[in-house]
């Protein structure tokens, strides 16, 4: 046998009360009979009588249930021959908000699931609760305490990110330190075959259901001069049947822009939103359709602008390339140029470099490669004709510049091809990892200072670097530059105010799990930034297979 609550054993001190209780009313209760009375001086003789106590069968009833009553307080169970232990992985990933026919949400539906399956419990089964989006344990450790266990339960609610369900299963188990007994795991997706996990309870909840959603947003702010930003909107129908989408931006409240798409099942498109002159700042955009089971990917949040106030960092040894650079900058008054690299000028700025190590973490730059000869060479360009650095360029245009003196591959992905003859090179690419986007240049600039292509892949490579600064995906982290030294507010959208202490410099902000704006406030001023939920996995309701 095994208590549950072993303090409770501390009820037995009531005990020596209650005998206490008995020898004070033993001594108390005299009967005066007339004819004993002779006899009175006796009984002070034996002494011993006083300290006697004398019960009956009301004290053995009292004393029975006292002990009961402590017992009760115990809780005993009766040891089996091994106690299990469970990790249960719940889902919070934001597809858990889709709402059924009912009204009822995916997440709702879970934790009824899950407190159904936590009555069934046996009193020393231990659980160990872990969530995926973000993952994280819920639990210092595990615990038989089903009470507890409700109260953390009924507190979960989904959040705005993607979740994967594999992560916080290694998670879990690794936190538990030993292997778990079982593995319970509670989500809207289908079972994974990739899990071998044994004995495995896959509990699914939520049914497909038609969706529409913002996946994707793209800001073109004006490089040069005065010009209104445009506004890409990627909207996408995951519904079985074609719907018509209504994309509004706003503006405090104030409806600046309208329009409506035609998109077929399953269709995606991006459509170009027409904004009024001179508008700039945040604006709200929300989409609405007639059949739509997920809120949170209805709604964004972007900056746009009239002018240019992005910052370019030239960090180059190359005296003959720096100079070539600065008469290319010198067109866009908007930029304000820095010298040098370095912590004071900080990730959020546009580095310019032919050093590689002089990148900061998701620091966005643009790199020249490679050892350049002397020999000037006549190419031809081959383009992806998708990208937006080749913008206003032609296939097979022709253009005077300066190779390599040996062919080589540039990192990521290959946007611009030079053509010699038959002969492919690579000669602008790009890579793009959690917010942090490069271009890779495979020629020498010096003699493209007066020629009109290599400008203009100069002038599109520094917009796109440049475009969605002040917007990551929710999860995602951002990084602040010369943020100074002491105390620091972050103002979520949700929830209370997060203080802290910074010890200066750089600021890497991990927590944006919710969709919204977020403001930091630290002792020069505010920064303030938008998180959006454009997760296309989350959003598809119709293949909640695929998310992993």
């Amino acid at each position: 046998m095994q208590f549950l609550f072993p303090w409770a054993l501390l009820g037995l001190i009531a005990i020596p009360i209650l005998i206490r209780l008995w020898r004070v009313s033993t001594k108390h209760r005299r009967i005066t009979v007339p004819s004993l009375i002779p006899f009175e001086s006796l009984s002070k003789q034996t002494a011993l009588s006083l300290k006697q106590l004398r019960i009956n069968w009301l004290f053995w009833l009292q004393l029975l249930a006292l002990l009961l009553l402590v017992l009760a307080w115990t809780r005993p169970q009766w040891l089996r021959a091994y106690q299990k232990s469970y990790l249960v992985v719940i889902d919070t990933s934001a597809s858990m908000g889709t709402v059924s026919v009912q009204g009822e949400r995916a997440m709702d539906r879970a934790k009824e699931r899950l407190l159904d399956l936590l009555e069934t419990k046996e009193p020393l089964d231990s659980w160990y609760l872990v969530t995926n989006a973000p993952p994280k344990a819920l639990l210092a450790q595990p615990t038989v305490d089903a009470d507890y266990l409700h109260q953390i339960i009924t507190a979960i609610q989904p959040t705005d990110v993607g979740g994967e369900l594999e992560s916080a299963l290694h998670i879990g188990m690794a936190l538990m330190q030993e292997s778990p007994d079982g593995v319970i795991v509670v989500t809207d997706e289908s079972v994974s075959p990739t899990l071998d996990q044994e004995p495995l309870t896959w509990i699914q909840v939520g049914t497909a259901r038609p969706n529409v959603a913002i996946v994707g947003l793209q800001t073109h702010p004006p490089l040069c001069g005065t010009t209104t930003s445009q506004l890409e909107t990627a909207m996408a129908n995951y519904s079985p049947f074609a719907q018509i989408i209504t994309l509004e931006a706003r503006q405090n409240g104030e409806l600046l822009a309208q329009q409506q798409v035609h998109l077929d099942a399953r269709q995606q498109e991006t459509v170009l939103l027409k904004l009024p002159e001179s508008v700039e700042g945040w604006l709200d955009l929300e989409i609405r359709a007639l059949e739509d089971a997920l809120a949170t990917d209805n709604y964004a949040r972007v900056l746009v602008s009239t002018e240019s106030h992005f910052s370019v960092e030239l960090a180059m040894e190359n005296t003959l390339k720096r100079e070539t650079t600065q008469a290319w900058l010198q067109a866009c008054k908007g930029l304000t140029v820095h010298e040098g690299a370095g912590e004071e000028v900080g990730s959020q700025n546009i580095l310019l470099t032919d050093q590689t190590e002089t990148v900061q973490e998701s620091q966005s730059s643009l790199h020249w490669v490679g050892d350049f000869g002397s020999s000037i060479r006549n190419i031809k360009l081959m383009l992806d004709e998708t990208h937006p650095i080749n913008s206003y360029l032609t296939q097979l245009q022709p253009v005077r510049t300066i190779l390599p003196k040996t062919k080589q591959s540039l990192p990521g992905q290959t946007v611009l091809w030079s053509l010699v003859g038959q002969e492919r090179t690579s000669l602008v690419s790009i890579t793009e990892t959690e917010g942090q986007r490069a271009v890779f240049f495979g020629f020498d600039p010096r003699m493209g200072k007066k020629d009109v292509a290599v400008l203009t892949v100069f002038l599109n490579s520094l917009r796109w670097l440049m475009e969605s600064r002040s917007a990551v995906r929710t999860g995602e982290f951002i990084t602040f530059s010369n943020i100074p030294s002491g105390p620091v507010t972050v103002k979520p959208p949700q929830g209370l105010p997060i203080r802290f202490q910074h010890e200066g410099g750089v600021l890497r902000w991990t927590q944006t799990h919710t969709a919204g704006m977020y403001r930091l406030q630290h002792a020069l001023g505010e920064v303030t930034f938008v998180a959006n939920a454009l997760h296309p996995l989350e959003s598809d309701r119709q293949n909640p297979s695929i998310h992993n």
